[in-house]
């Protein structure tokens, strides 16, 4: 190998020296091409992975589908959704109801409770107060107990005594018993100021540390609520003209 080495050096020595600058710049050359060659090869391989990566995301574009998938990737999350959907909806059908019944009894009566003032009136602005005043002032508490107990069962426990006080609306419909039915709706409502710190805290819990998908369970909860503010009013009055204030709260109760 030494003396093949040295016969080498010795021609090139002996040759022209452009000679030398020739095979060096064809070495240099090749090696150049060779580094090219493995960039190519290295940058092909990246854009294979990143058109890979970029598959699954496309076919989650738009508006409806990311929230298609979260539901049907967190079944947990997907339950929680649905309870929401559920209650939200008996929400609306209690307030038409109710709201048919203070008109209706202030209809029937031909006296005025304040000179000047409508006794339908009246009624329903301490209706509106007594679904509001409940979460105001309770809120911070079910923040704690939600903290401190498994949110968990407190959801159930103030679900099943909504479910227990919401039929017994039907039983005071007359203007001389509104009292009573704004008394039960401000024990709904307490129970209800439980049930939604609860299951907002238990929201990240079941969707886990993935910053994306709690920003779109937020979203969803949001657009949800916004949604059956229109779907369940509509829904609440179609009811109580097919079926009746009963049949609002029997729903509700449900």
């Amino acid at each position: 190998m030494e003396e093949g080495k040295e016969v080498v050096y010795s021609e090139l020595v002996e040759g022209d020296v452009s000679d030398i600058e020739s095979i060096v710049d064809i070495k240099d050359d090749g090696e150049q091409q060779d580094g090219i060659g493995r960039e190519e090869g290295e940058i092909g391989i990246n854009l294979d992975e990143s058109e890979t990566e970029e598959v699954i995301p496309e076919t989650k574009q738009g508006f409806v589908m990311p929230y298609y998938y979260l539901l049907k990737e967190n079944q947990l999350y997907m339950y929680l959704w649905l309870s929401n959907l559920v209650g939200l909806l008996g929400d609306w059908l209690n307030y038409i109801a109710t709201l048919s019944i203070i008109e209706a009894s202030s209809k029937q009566s031909s006296k005025i409770v304040v000179e000047g003032s409508d006794s339908g009136g009246i009624y329903t602005g301490i209706f509106l107060a007594t679904r509001s005043l409940p979460l105001f002032i309770l809120s911070p508490i079910a923040g704690v107990l939600a903290d401190r107990f498994d949110r968990r069962t407190l959801m159930i426990i103030t679900d099943i005594c909504r479910m227990i006080i919401v039929p017994f609306f039907m039983f005071f419909t007359t203007q001389s018993l509104l009292w009573i039915l704004l008394i039960l709706t401000t024990i709904q409502f307490s129970f209800a100021s439980i049930f939604q710190p609860c299951r907002a805290a238990l929201v990240p819990s079941v969707i886990g540390s993935n910053t994306k998908s709690l920003l779109l369970a937020n979203s969803l909860d949001g657009a949800t609520w916004s949604a059956m503010a229109f779907i369940g009013a509509a829904v609440g009055g179609g009811v109580t003209i097919l079926v009746g204030i009963a049949g609002d709260y029997i729903i509700d109760s449900i």
